[in-house]
């Protein structure tokens, strides 16, 4: 296995938009490695940034301090020009499905038309902030007003059950699915994001992209099922290739597989467990792009001082390319900053010095620990949930036990096999 060096710049701005920062030499040759040493080296070559294959990366990426990123929504109006500015600190960026649907004077307008404006401003703050437009892989939205009127005048495009009727993604609300069989369906779901990237923004994020979704109402291994999943894998991977030519790229949620053309996901359910280290960890030797969202769990969580459990956990499993942020939902209060928002608000741990890890996590019993260049270095305990972490700036994070039963569910929304040959 043949593998070349790249080397990244930090925060530098690259001449040129939407490209990845990355200049190549050094072709490194070493032998066949068996499952957990390819995992282990895996994990190495991601902090020494060495990379299997070219992917687009975000244009910012460093160990100087902690690397976050954002994705909320204003569903009120557009972003102040102060939640400009702070969107603009971030690495990357992604506006939700319903941002500034609602004008000052009263009207509507179509996220196709608000999503790619709110790129456009967070690319005049001129930080080099990777900006993305949401897209759902499987949900049609009517908030993207032009698909959605594609979708009503084509009932072949929806998604149907095992009796023939539209599916209901929420039963009652009359909220169509894709049917990505559909060869025009999905070429319109395609131009969706390349007609966004064209009009501003870096990439697309694609909610519901984990490969394990398929219209439940039919057997898993049924021909349509299987039909569809293929189809769903191949949407993401036309629409990867649509978005080359740009240097535009995917964030996949739920999807930790490079083999479908993919550089990029969030881990949505990122909780303070040790199962969330482990996944960080196999996502991160993939040489993935990954946004490590926490907030969900423990149910009631507030994400104080950033969550210190998951933010710890983070810490343990992250590689080259790992972001994070913890949030309660995925909305703004218009009224920042004279209020608080777990979005916008930039936290005092942001900027603690944290440097390049000195290697990998070491765990000894219950007990995973890592040093970083700074001198600031991490505990956490696999049997307690609890994280503690030791600032080079004097400060100590400690958070409090959680039982597992509370944060049991974290990370147990990623599609992560290696292989789908089963499927397609």
């Amino acid at each position: 296995m043949c593998l070349r060096r790249a080397y990244t710049s930090g925060y530098a701005r690259p001449p040129q938009p939407h490209l990845h920062q990355l200049a190549w030499n050094s072709r490194l040759c070493v032998p066949a490695l068996s499952l957990q040493m390819f995992v282990a080296v895996g994990l190495w070559l991601v902090l020494a940034d060495l990379t299997v294959a070219h992917v687009v990366r975000p244009r910012l990426f460093s160990w100087e301090t902690l690397p976050v990123f954002f994705h909320s929504q204003n569903i009120s109006g557009p972003w102040s020009e102060a939640a400009l500015k702070q969107i603009a600190r971030y690495s990357m960026a992604t506006n939700e499905k319903a941002h500034a649907m609602k004008l000052p004077n009263g009207s509507r307008q179509s996220e196709e038309i608000a999503g790619p404006e709110a790129c456009r401003q967070i690319e005049k703050e001129n930080t080099g902030t990777d900006s993305f437009f949401y897209l759902n892989s499987l949900i049609d939205w009517p908030t993207n007003v032009q698909l959605h009127g594609l979708m009503v005048k084509n009932p072949s495009w929806r998604l149907k059950d095992i009796s023939g009727r539209d599916i209901d993604a929420f039963p009652g609300k009359g909220i169509w699915q894709y049917n990505l069989t559909n060869d025009r369906m999905r070429a319109a779901w395609v131009q969706e994001c390349v007609h966004a990237v064209k009009n501003g923004c870096t990439g697309c994020f694609v909610d519901r992209a984990g490969g394990n979704e398929f219209p439940r109402t039919w057997p898993q291994t049924s021909h349509t099922a299987i039909a569809y999943k293929r189809a769903h894998l191949a949407a993401l991977r036309e629409l990867s290739e649509a978005l080359e030519p740009s240097g535009g790229y995917l964030i996949n949620n739920h999807l930790g597989m490079a083999k479908f053309a993919n550089s990029a996901m969030m881990v949505e359910d990122f909780a303070g467990t040790e199962k969330c280290i482990e996944t960080l960890q196999l996502i991160a030797s993939r040489g993935l792009t990954i946004q490590a969202h926490a907030g969900n769990l423990p149910h009631g969580n507030k994400c104080l001082h950033g969550d210190t459990n998951a933010l710890a956990a983070f810490l343990i499993g992250a590689g080259n390319y790992s972001y994070y942020h913890c949030s309660i939902g995925w909305q703004s209060n218009a009224e920042w900053p004279e209020v608080n928002d777990t979005w916008l608000d930039w936290l005092p741990e942001y900027d603690f010095p944290l440097g390049r890890p000195l290697g990998l996590a070491v765990k000894t019993g219950s007990v995973w620990r890592r040093k970083f260049a700074s001198g600031t270095h991490v505990e956490f305990d696999g049997n307690t949930n609890k994280g503690t972490i030791w600032w080079m700036n004097g400060v100590v994070q400690s958070g409090f036990p959680v039982a597992s039963g509370a944060v049991a569910n974290g990370c147990q929304w990623e599609s992560l096999e290696s292989d789908f040959s089963t499927f397609v």
